[in-house]
Parts: C-alpha cells; structure tokens; sequence
C-alpha cells in the first residue's frame, strides 16, 4: 500500500520521471546509489549485518547510508523514563520476536563489547 500511495504521489508532484518506489529485500536489491536510507527498520531485520554489508556494497563511492533508528539503551535499568519504558518493552515484545523470526534471527545481535574477536561487523570500519 504504501509503495503505491509512493508511486502515485510523485506522478501527482510530477517527479516520477526520476523516483522509482520497489519493494525488495535488504540484502539483495539490485543497483548502485547515492544515497540509502532505513527508517526504523534495521532493528527488526533477522540479519542486520547481512543488510547492513548489502548497503555498503551498494553505495556509489561517495555514497551515504542514512539509518534512522529509535533509542533505547541495552539494559532495562537506564530506560526507566517513559519514552524508554516504550521503546525497550516494543522491542522485547516485537522488534526482536520478528527479527528472531527470520533468517539468520540475529536480533541485531551482540553489543561490541560482549563479541567475540572473530565476529565481524560491517560498522566497526
């Protein structure tokens, strides 16, 4: 729905000569760009190192890869305020279900500290 909503508004504004809206998979979708963007998503992916390497190699050499994603610290403890009593219980109860429902199943995996030296990551370039 939300592809198509895409499409037909940028017919409206009269840009769909030079947008396109697909629908593909985070780490296969076809070309080179510019510029990448995830918006609160990354963290539901069951394989966000996959993803996150399918950017990287996808990206023009002056590339951008712009990630939006909502805060929440890793310990339940620092999210005793309202907006991260919100943010950590949808990722208890959702974000992570999903992401361990999934290929892979990562579930954003391991904070840099708790990995173990042979594990790679494509951000710690």
């Amino acid at each position: 729905m939300s592809i198509a909503t895409a499409r037909e508004r940028a017919d409206r504004a009269g840009v769909a000569d030079r947008v396109r809206f697909e629908v593909a998979a985070a780490k296969s979708y076809p070309g080179r760009y510019d510029f990448v963007t995830f918006f609160d998503c990354l963290h539901d992916m069951g394989d966000p190192v996959g993803a996150a390497r399918h950017v990287r190699s996808s990206l023009a050499p002056d590339g951008t890869w712009m990630l939006v994603e909502p805060f929440a610290h890793n310990r339940v403890e620092d999210n005793l305020n309202p907006v991260g009593r919100l943010f950590y219980g949808a990722s208890t109860l959702v974000c992570t279900q999903a992401s361990l429902a999934q290929e892979v199943g990562l579930a954003l995996g391991a904070p840099r500290e708790e990995r173990q030296p042979d594990d790679e990551s494509p951000f710690d370039d």
